[in-house]
């Protein structure tokens, strides 16, 4: 803290309080006020001694003029600048912020006509989970939010309990939205936020994520409509003209379900849950491959919020549910890393490692070969699965559910006919260690990025444990470690904090958990967050986070 705001007190334990803290913040916040509104008055001054300058000189005086004054002013504030980050980097012990310069490289593939600044780039690298800090306005939603996650809890707690957790919330929110009033200082600079607008007015590009890698693309607008053309092209999709189609699948679908339910085959909670009202038609977009040459588009059809989602979901699960694990089954790479661990090599003989991969399966799995082999699989000799359907309602059903799926591109309406929706040996043993495909960038979710800081420095001891899983020799996992200090430092967390939790981690065979809030009860991550910013703790109930994906 600046020195200004170090006040001797009577009773120095009172440091450590938040009323103290939350005195300090108010202070420097008046003070950026105060310099913010001394530098507003100087450049008022300013413009007005150009604007008489320019009445009484002629116009070549007045740009020379001008010119001089404006290296002048560079030349000041490079140098000011340069004293800020001196005097930041050494309060912080290690530099501050994200090292974009190294990392830009790699965050950013523009291959359109669009040429970016220096703060668009800046803007662009923060990546796609970068959170933008903005003060809560519509506090009403906000509390309704709130309630709505709050009932879910209900259910699955004492009624003691819950009323203890819901006056407990109340007073957390409450205070949040008090600080959340007077919150002035943003995450973004003025000039990011310019540039954010400007990116999203621009109706020539297109910026959209990579299919792999944590990075962004930036296109032409035409050439992306060109490369989705051309797939839409493919023998599997088909325009149409009909605009009331999708409609027209909705009730089919509707109509069949309550057929089921007036012969019995379903009961009344079974029926609202697969049947669809007011639903969206599926999206259909691409994300460019930038590991491959002339960036080709991965098609994407999104189908959240479609008539067939809900149905989809149900059926994906109980064909799950039947389907054996096939022994090549790997979970991850932990699992991956315990199975060869033991494995003992003949040294006389050569192997091979090698894995195959399906060029876009999804798009091109046969319908009628895939209903009828999972139909054959599921009802024969019996039915491995407790649903109420036999086997010819389970056939309508599937095809219901991905047959002729109709979807939007641009202003179009299409149909989909086709389709859905490092090792090596050493002696007699196998040593593991991290591999990163060439997509990697090396970006995580940034230090300065409006997320809960619990969450960043649970990222870090993953990391962490990932390294000591996965490596097999202490050289390797320290050249791990080197490497993650470095690539943390590039996201902008400070080297203290980087050495305190960068630290072997007891690794636990099996998790010991309380209640598991699981994601069918999808709460909301910021209930978790009020939890634990308060400390808020119940004798009955572990909260652990539930992992949203955003994108």
């Amino acid at each position: 803290m600046p020195n200004f705001i170090n006040i001797r007190l009577w009773k120095p334990g009172i440091k450590k309080s938040e009323q103290y803290k939350s005195f300090q913040r108010n202070c420097l916040i008046r003070e950026f006020e105060c310099r913010q509104k001394q530098a507003r008055q100087l450049e008022k001054q300013v413009s007005s001694i150009l604007i008489e300058l320019e009445k009484h000189l002629s116009s070549i005086d007045y740009v020379n003029v001008k010119k001089f004054c404006y290296d002048s002013a560079s030349r000041v504030h490079t140098k000011v600048m340069q004293t800020h980050k001196d005097k930041l980097e050494k309060l912080n012990r290690g530099p501050i912020g994200q090292n974009y310069d190294e990392m830009k490289l790699k965050l950013i593939h523009n291959i359109s006509s669009h040429t970016l600044s220096q703060v668009e780039e800046r803007l662009l690298c923060r990546g796609w989970d970068f959170c933008i800090e903005n003060k809560t306005t519509n506090f009403l939603d906000f509390e309704t939010d709130l309630e709505l996650n709050v009932m879910k809890l209900q259910s699955h707690c004492h009624d003691s309990v819950f009323r203890s957790i819901c006056r407990k919330i109340h007073n957390a929110s409450q205070q949040l939205i008090r600080t959340s009033k007077h919150k002035k200082i943003s995450n973004l600079s003025d000039e990011e936020l310019a540039a954010l607008k400007s990116l999203k007015s621009n109706n020539n590009i297109v910026i959209c994520k990579a299919d792999k890698g944590n990075c962004i693309v930036i296109l032409d607008k035409e050439a992306y409509m060109k490369k989705a053309d051309d797939i839409l092209k493919g023998e599997q999709f088909e325009p149409l003209n009909n605009d009331k189609f999708h409609r027209e699948r909705e009730e089919e679908l509707n109509k069949y379900i309550f057929s089921l339910f007036k012969k019995g085959v379903i009961d009344n909670k079974l029926r609202y849950q697969l049947q669809s009202t007011c639903s969206s038609i599926s999206v259909f977009y691409g994300l460019p491959k930038v590991h491959k040459t002339g960036y080709p588009i991965r098609p994407i059809i999104s189908t959240i919020g479609s008539y067939q989602y809900q149905l989809s979901k149900y059926l994906a699960k109980a064909i799950r549910d039947a389907r054996p694990q096939a022994k090549s089954y790997i979970k991850d790479s932990f699992e991956f890393v315990k199975r060869i661990k033991e494995i003992v090599l003949n040294k006389e003989k050569t192997y091979i490692m090698c894995s195959f991969d399906v060029e876009s399966l999804y798009t091109n799995v046969p319908i009628e070969e895939a209903i009828e082999t999972t139909l054959n699989y599921i009802y024969k000799p019996t039915k491995l699965i407790d649903v109420p359907f036999d086997k010819e309602q389970m056939r309508i059903l599937l095809n219901l559910s991905i047959r002729d799926a109709p979807f939007r591109f641009q202003n179009k309406i299409y149909k989909q006919i086709d389709g859905v929706a490092m090792v090596t040996q050493q002696e007699d043993k196998l040593i593991t260690a991290l591999y990163r495909k060439p997509t990697h960038t090396g970006l995580y979710m940034l230090w300065d990025s409006s997320q809960n800081r619990r969450y960043k420095l649970g990222l870090i001891k993953t990391l962490v444990i990932r390294i000591y899983r996965i490596c097999s020799s202490k050289e390797i996992i320290t050249k791990e470690l080197n490497l993650l200090r470095v690539t943390l430092t590039n996201n902008g967390y400070q080297p203290h904090i980087i050495k305190r939790d960068a630290q072997q981690p007891i690794l636990l065979s099996e998790p010991a958990y309380g209640l598991t809030i699981n994601e069918s009860l999808s709460i909301d991550p910021i209930i978790t967050n009020i939890y634990r910013r308060f400390q808020i703790q119940s004798s009955t109930i572990d909260f652990i986070e539930v992992i949203h994906d955003f994108n």
